[in-house]
């Protein structure tokens, strides 16, 4: 639970010998100072330890204890720490007015942020991301100032910088996603000129190759039995439950519960799709093979209704997001240390068991629908774009003919 008192911030100190008295706000491990205004330890010391009954020193207290509840206000509205938001909101920035000018782009994604509550944490924190990504440079860039010109420039420059496109994609998208948001709700002025689609910028969607282990190197790893740790053992194991359970990602498998199991499968939803799709969801039907029986006899907790037992009951979501974030960490370093013992051409991580199960499935031509349907894809075009994302071997196979003449 956030935290709020009055603190003189004795970090700093400027040339007239004073610091900042600011509102300290402690949420776990996040802290952030909100500056009221310069103080010297001997004033701090008489109006606020002392508490000299000078009235416009009693008057000054009683508007700093106004502060403090202000900031708690804000803090227990806010579902996640945004250390930019609290700021905003705090010293009553980011309102957008009637001007275009005034509407600055940091507010736009604040707003946005607040006023979508069912945002998963994930999206939510892609969105401060992206935010950030925009805004480092000048913290009041406006709107008025985002149009086609400053998009590529923009793009230009991350490019430059070592940014993939796919990276730069997604920002645009969410910068797309937030001006049209408030455009439809008027909140936007009817003349701006939209930056995007038409004359404005087209986002550009890339598909880059990714390298998987072929056959042998991935019988390899699953084999692996060398373990110098119970960490590197239930790291492989882990993965190898992922494969084995369609390549679900590590959030389902984290809060998978044994009352999903119907007999010989298990049947849920990914956690990804809970809020991205309003129809046609889809669930995901893992077989129970005897491989998987022993490997879930192995780390499952039968003692608790979560398969991995690292949950418990009505948890809230920054608790997800919190574990699943500790365990995800300790596991992908796991299986790197695995990788360089096996000399792999990659480094496997946790993600890498949805593109091996993929490819395998490829690999054995598996037909693209039922990829697809293991998956939990909204549709066979997206299974085409993944496949094709991941097959850099397939692509180095073709071209191996023109070694031997096409012979």
């Amino acid at each position: 639970m956030a935290t709020c008192k009055l603190v003189l911030d004795t970090r700093h100190i400027d040339k007239k010998g004073e610091h900042n008295l600011a509102v300290e706000v402690n949420w776990g491990k996040n802290k952030c100072f909100l500056n009221i205004t310069k103080m010297s330890k001997e004033l701090y010391n008489d109006v606020l330890i002392k508490k000299s009954t000078n009235k416009d020193y009693t008057k000054f207290r009683n508007d700093c204890q106004k502060r403090v509840n202000r900031a708690e206000e804000i803090v227990n509205e806010m579902q996640t720490f945004d250390r930019q938001l609290l700021k905003d909101r705090f010293f009553n920035k980011g309102q957008p007015e009637t001007a275009e000018e005034s509407i600055t782009v940091i507010s736009l994604f604040n707003r946005y942020i607040e006023e979508r509550s069912h945002l998963a944490l994930g999206t939510i924190q892609k969105m401060r991301n992206s935010r950030n990504a925009f805004t480092t440079d000048n913290k009041e860039l406006s709107i008025a100032e985002i149009n086609k010109q400053f998009l590529e420039k923009f793009q230009r420059t991350k490019l430059k910088n070592g940014n993939s496109n796919n990276y730069v994609a997604g920002i645009f998208r969410d910068l797309r996603t937030v001006i049209n948001y408030f455009s439809n709700n008027g909140k936007i002025p009817t003349d701006y000129k939209y930056p995007f689609g038409g004359d404005g910028l087209k986002i550009c969607n890339t598909f880059p190759k990714k390298q998987v282990l072929d056959a042998v190197e991935l019988q390899t790893f699953l084999n692996y039995s060398d373990f110098e740790n119970k960490g590197e053992e239930y790291a492989r194991d882990i993965w190898e439950i992922l494969y084995l359970c369609n390549g679900i990602n590590f959030a389902d498998l984290f809060r998978l519960r044994w009352d999903q199991k119907k007999g010989d499968h298990f049947v849920f939803y990914r956690k990804k799709t809970e809020n991205t799709r309003k129809n046609h969801k889809k669930e995901i039907v893992v077989p129970m093979s005897d491989r998987l029986q022993l490997l879930l006899d192995k780390v499952g907790n039968t003692a608790s209704p979560f398969v991995l037992g690292k949950l418990v009951d009505d948890y809230k979501d920054q608790y997800f997001a919190n574990k699943i974030h500790k365990y995800r960490g300790k596991i992908n370093k796991n299986l790197v240390i695995i990788s360089k013992k096996l000399n792999l051409p990659i480094e496997m991580n946790l993600s890498k068991a949805r593109d091996c199960y993929a490819t395998t499935l490829n690999r054995n031509d598996t037909p693209i629908n039922i990829i697809s349907e293991m998956l939990g894809h909204s549709n066979s075009t997206v299974t085409q774009h993944y496949l094709a994302s991941m097959d850099l071997e397939t692509t180095f196979k073709t071209n191996s003919v023109l070694l031997h003449g096409g012979n």
